[in-house]
C-alpha cells in the first residue's frame, strides 16, 4: 500500500494479520510509526487503537480491519493554566526593602530557591486551519509561549493538548512530527542559493531515502507557495528581508506542517513586504495548516482569524483577551491601539476567568473527526504491551534535543559535511586566508629556528607542531557558535548530534590534509636554503610521511579542542577569545621554552626556568622555596618519573601523590 506523504518512508512500516490480530513494524522510518501518540518499532493492535504513520496519515483500528481516520488537515491546540517561571534575578533593592519591613525574613529565604513567573495561568484554544496571532507589549511572554507550544519550553503548570486529545507531554514525538516552527532569526545560509538552501533542508528532513524527483517537487512548491520561484538561484545574502523569512517559511513546508509556528516573522520588513507575507500565511491555513504567529504590530490585525492577547501584571506575562480581533478595541474600550498598548503595559486590565475544567487529553468520538473537540472524555491510555518498544522520550529541557530520526547517521553526516564544504569554498577570503596560513607560518620557522651553533632542527619540528595545533583551532574555533541556530532547528527536524559533530570533524580534518601538505613542502624547501649541507643530506633522508601523519593528528587534536571552545563559547568573541589560553600553556610547559629538551626523562620539567626541581629544594633560598611549591601544580612529570618518585631522594610523600595524579 503506497501512501503519499512527505513523512512516509520508502518502506515504512509492515501491517500483518497473526494469531495475534493485526501487529504493526517500523522499518526505521525517518518520522516514525505511532500508536495511540507513542512512537513504536513492534506492536499488537486491538480494536480501538490509533495507528499513525508520519505525521499525517492515521488509520482507526476496527474488528473487520482498519479505516482512514480522516481528521482536519491543520492542528488544534488547546492550552490550560500555563505557568512558566525561570530562576528570579537577585535584586538588592527587593531583599533591603522586604527584610526592612519584615525583620522575620531571612536572607536566605530571600536570596535561594525563589523563581520568577514570567507567565501565569495562560489559557487559549487555536482551532484548526487558522490563522492566529498572539499579540502584546515587549516583555509580556509571547515568545515564551510560542517556545513552550514549539516543546523549547516545559511548563511549570499547566498542559497542552493537540487535536483535542493528544497530551504533549504524553507524545512529544507525534506532536514534533507535525510541527514547523520559524525562529525570529533567519536561518539560512547567506553564501548559498535558496533552491540549495532547501536542496540540504530536504535532505536532512526528507531522508536520502526519498527520491531526488520527490525532493525537487517539494522544493518547487515550496518555493510556488511563498512566491520564490524565480529568485531560487539567487544567493540568499542578495535577498530582501522579506524574501528571506519567506525562505525560512519555504524550508518548514518541505515537510507539509500541520501547525506552522513563528515568531515574530514580520521583524525589520518593509510594510510591502510585511503584508504581503501576512497574505501568505493567511493563504497557508486556508490550505490546511494552523499557523500561529507572535507579533507587536496591528497594521494586519484584520488578516487573522483570532489573537491572543498578553499584558503584564507585577512584571509576569497574563491573558488579557482571547477572541476575534474585530471585537479587540470595544472590549477594552480603548480608541486606539496605542491606548491599549498602554493599558496592556501598565496592567490596567483584568484576566479573564480561567476554566476551572480539568485538562486531559481526550478521545474523539468518530462522528467529530477534524472538528475542535472541547476537553472532557477520558483518553486512551498508553500502550503497555510486552512486545512494545517505544522510542526514547526526554522530557524538560532536553526535549529541545529531542531527535525523530532513525536513518542511519552516516547519510546526515554526507549531508552536512557537503553542506559545510559547498559553504567553505563559497568563502574565497576564508579560502585564501586557510591556504596562506601555513605558507606564511612555515616560511617564518624554517628561516628563524634553525639552531646554527648546534646544527640542529628540533625548534624547527617543534614550532611545525605548534603550527599545526593552531590552525586546527583557528579553523574550528568559529564554527559551531556560528552555526548554533542553525544546529537547534535542524537538531528538531532530527539531525543527530553524531552525525552534525562528525561532519564538521571531517570537513576540518580533510582542510587539515591540504594545511599540513602545504606547511611540510614549505619547511622542506625553507629548511633546505638555511641549514648545512650535512643537515641538508639528512633532511632527504627524513621519513616526511611520518612527520606528516603526526603534524595531522597534532592537527585533529587542535580541531577538537576548538570545537570544544565553540560549543561552550556563547558568542564567536569569546571562543576566539579562548584561544591563545589554549595554546600558550602548551608552548610554556614545552621542553623547548624552558630549555631543557635534553634532560632525561626522569627529571622534572618546571614551566618557566625561575622555577627549579624539588630535588634543589633544599638549595633555595626561603622566597625561592615558595614560589617552587606554588609551582607544583604547573609541573609536568612523565608516568615513567611517578614510578621512581618514592625512591628519589628529596621527595616527600605528598609531592609523590601529587605526581599519582597529575
Amino acid at each position: 500500500m503506497r501512501l503519499l506523504h512527505p513523512t512516509i518512508s520508502r518502506r515504512h512500516a509492515t501491517l500483518a494479520r497473526t494469531g495475534e490480530g493485526i501487529t504493526v513494524e517500523d522499518h526505521d522510518s525517518r518520522f516514525g510509526t505511532f500508536v495511540n501518540g507513542s512512537r513504536v518499532r513492534r506492536t499488537s493492535l486491538r480494536p480501538g487503537d490509533r495507528v499513525q504513520f508520519g505525521s499525517a496519515i492515521a488509520y482507526r483500528v476496527q474488528d473487520d480491519g482498519l479505516r482512514l481516520d480522516v481528521a482536519a488537515e491543520g492542528m488544534g491546540l488547546h492550552a490550560a493554566g500555563l505557568t512558566i517561571s525561570v530562576a528570579r534575578d537577585l535584586d538588592l533593592g527587593h531583599v533591603l526593602d522586604v527584610l526592612r519591613n519584615d525583620p522575620s525574613r531571612g536572607w536566605t529565604d530571600l536570596t535561594r530557591g525563589e523563581r520568577r513567573p514570567l507567565v501565569q495561568d495562560i489559557s487559549f484554544g487555536v482551532r484548526p486551519d487558522t490563522f492566529t496571532g498572539i499579540l502584546g507589549p515587549s516583555g509580556a511572554g509571547k515568545s515564551t509561549i510560542l517556545n513552550a507550544l514549539a516543546s523549547y519550553l516545559a511548563p511549570d503548570l499547566g498542559r497542552i493538548v493537540f487535536d483535542g486529545q493528544h497530551d504533549l507531554r504524553d507524545e512529544p514525538d507525534a506532536y514534533r512530527a507535525m510541527l514547523g516552527h520559524v525562529p525570529q532569526h533567519n536561518v539560512v545560509f547567506g553564501p548559498l542559493t535558496a533552491r540549495e538552501n532547501l536542496t540540504f533542508a530536504a535532505r536532512l528532513r526528507l531522508g536520502v531515502e526519498t527520491p531526488a524527483s520527490d525532493i525537487d517537487a517539494a522544493i518547487g512548491q515550496a518555493l510556488e507557495r511563498v512566491d520564490l520561484a524565480e529568485h531560487a538561484d539567487k544567493p540568499v545574502a542578495v535577498l530582501s528581508g522579506g524574501q528571506r523569512k519567506r525562505l525560512s517559511v519555504a524550508i518548514e513546508l518541505l515537510r507539509r506542517p500541520r501547525l506552522l509556528l513563528l515568531d515574530e516573522p514580520t521583524s525589520g520588513l518593509d510594510p510591502a513586504s510585511e503584508a504581503h507575507l501576512m497574505e501568505q500565511l493567511r493563504q497557508m491555513a486556508r490550505r490546511g495548516t494552523t499557523v500561529v504567529c507572535t507579533t507587536h504590530l496591528m497594521d494586519n490585525l484584520r488578516l487573522l482569524d483570532e489573537v491572543i492577547v498578553l499584558g503584564r501584571i507585577d512584571r509576569t506575562g497574563r491573558i488579557a483577551y482571547v477572541g476575534p480581533p474585530a471585537d479587540l478595541l470595544p472590549h477594552f474600550r480603548c480608541r486606539g491601539f496605542a491606548d491599549l498598548y498602554e493599558m496592556l503595559e501598565s496592567g490596567r486590565f483584568e484576566p479573564p476567568a480561567s476554566s476551572d475544567e480539568p485538562i486531559a487529553p481526550v478521545r474523539e468520538p468518530a462522528e467529530h473527526r477534524g472538528e475542535w473537540v472541547p476537553p472532557g472524555v477520558r483518553p486512551v491510555e498508553p500502550r503497555s504491551d510486552t512486545d512494545t518498544t517505544p522510542a526514547p522520550r526526554r522530557t524538560g529541557v532536553a526535549q529541545l534535543a529531542a531527535s525523530l530520526a532513525t536513518d542511519p547517521g552516516w547519510s546526515q553526516l554526507g549531508v552536512v559535511a557537503r553542506r559545510a564544504l559547498r559553504l567553505l569554498l563559497r568563502d574565497r577570503v576564508l579560502m585564501l586566508v586557510i591556504l596562506a596560513q601555513p605558507v606564511l607560518l612555515g616560511l617564518l620557522v624554517a628561516l628563524t629556528q634553525y639552531d646554527v651553533a648546534r646544527n640542529e632542527i628540533s625548534r624547527i619540528t617543534f614550532f611545525a607542531v605548534v603550527i599545526a595545533i593552531w590552525l586546527g583551532l583557528n579553523n574550528s574555533a568559529r564554527d559551531l557558535v556560528n552555526e548554533r541556530r542553525h544546529y537547534v532547528r535542524d537538531r528538531l527536524a532530527g539531525l543527530r548530534p553524531r552525525a552534525y559533530l562528525g561532519a564538521k570533524a571531517a570537513v576540518q580534518g580533510a582542510v587539515g590534509v591540504a594545511q599540513i601538505l602545504i606547511l611540510l613542502s614549505v619547511l622542506r624547501v625553507g629548511c633546505g636554503l638555511v641549514v648545512e649541507r650535512e643537515v641538508r643530506e639528512a633532511l632527504g633522508e627524513t621519513p616526511w610521511v611520518g612527520i606528516g601523519a603526526v603534524l595531522w593528528l597534532c592537527h585533529l587534536g587542535g580541531v577538537g579542542l576548538g570545537l570544544l571552545a565553540s560549543t561552550l563559547a556563547r558568542t564567536e568573541e569569546s571562543a576566539v577569545a579562548a584561544l591563545p589560553l589554549l595554546i600558550l600553556p602548551q608552548l610554556l610547559l614545552s621542553a623547548i621554552a624552558t630549555g631543557t629538551q635534553g634532560e632525561s626523562y626522569t627529571k622534572p620539567r618546571p614551566f618557566r626556568p625561575l622555577v627549579v626541581t624539588v630535588m634543589r629544594h633544599q638549595e633555595l633560598s626561603p622566597p625561592a622555596a615558595l614560589i617552587d611549591a606554588l609551582s607544583l601544580g604547573c609541573l609536568s612529570r612523565p608516568a615513567a618519573l611517578v614510578a621512581e618518585s618514592p625512591t628519589v631522594r628529596g621527595y616527600d610523600w605528598p609531592i609523590w601523590v601529587f605526581d599519582l595524579f597529575h
